[in-house]
């Protein structure tokens, strides 16, 4: 069951994030930038390292766990980041259903490192 949840919760952030790309395509305003960089791009490279560990589960570990790491901490730490300053900054977070989207998927890799560490 944590296993069906888990999947869904990678490829929704997928899907999710290359909508947002979409906007930030069209807008040229609608994610945050690191660096200059619209951070959209970089949280779908986490959920796609994250997504890829699962493929490596049954033939090599060690694959799997440096791409999972990789793309959760990626993934936490852009959370983190655009939280605290949405949070105390008053930074710039896409919104969805008057959610920021900072905070969800914060928490969508932080149940992700929950899950792997209890497997």
């Amino acid at each position: 069951m944590m296993r069906k949840i888990a999947s869904i919760l990678m490829m929704g952030g997928i899907i999710s994030s290359l909508f947002l790309i979409y906007f930030e395509t069209r807008t040229g305003s609608f994610c945050p930038r690191i660096f200059n960089f619209p951070a959209c791009f970089l949280v779908l490279i986490a959920f796609v390292l994250v997504f890829i560990s699962e493929i490596f589960t049954h033939s090599s570990k060690k694959l799997s766990y440096f791409f999972f790491f990789s793309g959760n901490l990626l993934g936490l730490g852009l959370g983190a980041w655009f939280s605290i300053h949405k949070l105390f900054l008053n930074g710039h977070c896409p919104v969805f259903f008057q959610i920021p989207l900072c905070f969800v998927s914060f928490l969508i890799f932080l149940y992700l490192l929950i899950w792997k560490l209890k497997k």
